[in-house]
This record gives structure tokens, C-alpha cells and sequence, in this order.
């Protein structure tokens, strides 16, 4: 377990398409991002009662991200 189990632990997907030094939007996904946290959470703490996922930044995520969003986390 990466925190406490006291800890509320909100992981942000990546909902922001400027390419920079520290990001690359053909890399990091929102799809990616999801299979990356479900992994994590199935692996260690499947039954963690505060953890979750979000969109960062949300006014900038497209409805494709919105989309990988919902299928990807809702359709746990």
C-alpha cells in the first residue's frame, strides 16, 4: 500500500493536451492513467474504501477523455 489506509488517496488523470518538458499528451492518457490506477488498486488494496480518480484539468479534457474516463473507472 503506497499510503495509510486513513489516507484518502485521488489520483489525477491526465485531461490536458499541451505538449511540455514534463508532459507528453500522445503518452500520458487519460486511458492510461486508468488502466494504471485500476492495476495498482486490483494489485494491493482492491477493498480501499477512499480512493479514486480525476480528471486534471477537467475544463480542458475532450469528450474522447471524458469517455476514457467513464469506461475506463465507471465500468469497474
Amino acid at each position: 500500500m503506497a499510503t495509510p489506509a486513513t489516507t484518502d488517496l485521488i489520483i489525477g488523470l491526465p485531461g490536458y493536451h499541451t505538449s511540455t518538458a514534463g508532459h507528453l499528451p500522445s503518452a500520458e492518457t487519460v486511458t492510461a492513467a486508468v488502466r494504471g490506477a485500476r492495476l495498482g488498486l486490483a494489485r494491493h488494496d482492491r477493498d480501499r474504501q477512499s480512493f479514486g480518480v480525476a480528471l486534471y484539468v477537467d475544463f480542458a479534457a475532450t469528450p474522447g477523455d471524458w469517455t476514457a474516463y467513464r469506461f475506463g473507472w465507471g465500468g469497474w
